[in-house]
């Protein structure tokens, strides 16, 4: 996306973040001598928050969840003036998440399951984009069976999925120590939707309890990682304890968050 606003001359992004998301694209924009204006959740991770400013982005915090900042973006002067950097909605970000599935591609070949928190429903997307152009121009054979995965109360794209739509909207989505992937709607739902159903996939929804647990035992085994990382974990233990994992394919689970950037967060969770 940064790529892209250099080649339009674009002399500053915007983009609303829950904070990951918003650290790559200031990092970037640093670099690229663009300057970044971000919209937040005030419940955003005070770390990323401290990144956020280190990088010199301008930050604007919202009071509710990262759709409303993204509406807040939309009305801004920054929005009117700015490259779009908005995953849910700029077809470049897509396409870098594509790579995704090349990377796991050229290190394992075709897995059977890919399991990815989803927020807005873009990395999710992407993966499933990377593997079917893959397989149409004949380098796989096959492409994988894609699990999303969200938080219980905050999970549109699993409602809209088991309702049989593309699209549902939640009113009052719960808060939760995941805060990466809670939504109220998810603006790639569509795509992340038709990457379930053409994959064969499903979407499942954890709990916080089950999040906190395999954060646990992730930081255990030497994987700082945030909580939102843990709740692929709990699917994986929740596929587990229903027998669909099986022993005779490949899954992989994305770990899409260092826990460095939530270690206040973390060790108040787990206190």
């Amino acid at each position: 996306m940064i790529a892209q606003a250099i080649r339009l001359n674009k002399t500053d992004v915007v983009l609303a973040s829950s904070g990951n998301a918003g650290v790559s694209v200031a990092t970037y924009a640093l670099k690229a001598g663009i300057r970044c204006h971000i919209f937040v959740p005030q419940t955003a991770s005070k770390e990323k928050l401290k990144l956020l400013r280190l990088l010199k982005a301008s930050i604007v915090y919202v009071n509710g969840t990262f759709e409303d900042s993204y509406f807040e973006s939309l009305k801004s002067k920054d929005a009117r003036e700015s490259y779009s950097c908005h995953a849910g909605s700029n077809p470049f970000a897509m396409e870098a998440y594509k790579k995704t599935a090349l990377e796991i591609y050229e290190k394992i070949g075709v897995p059977g399951k890919i399991i990815v928190p989803v927020g807005d429903g873009t990395h999710l997307s992407g993966i499933w984009k990377g593997f079917k152009e893959l397989k149409r121009v004949s380098i796989s054979k096959t492409t994988p069976q894609m699990i999303a995965v969200q938080v219980a109360g905050a999970d549109p794209v699993a409602i809209a999925f088991k309702k049989g739509l593309l699209k549902y909207v939640l009113k009052n989505p719960v808060e939760s120590v995941a805060e990466g992937i809670v939504a109220s709607e998810s603006y790639n739902s569509i795509f992340a939707v038709k990457a379930l159903k053409e994959s064969g996939g499903y979407p499942i929804s954890v709990t916080d309890e089950e999040i906190v647990r395999n954060l646990r035992v992730a930081i255990t085994n030497g994987m700082i990682i945030e909580p939102t990382s843990a709740a692929a974990l709990a699917a994986v233990e929740r596929m587990r304890n229903d027998e669909k994992v099986r022993k005779d394919e490949t899954t992989v689970c994305m770990l899409t968050g260092s826990g460095i950037k939530t270690l206040s967060e973390i060790s108040e969770v787990l206190s």
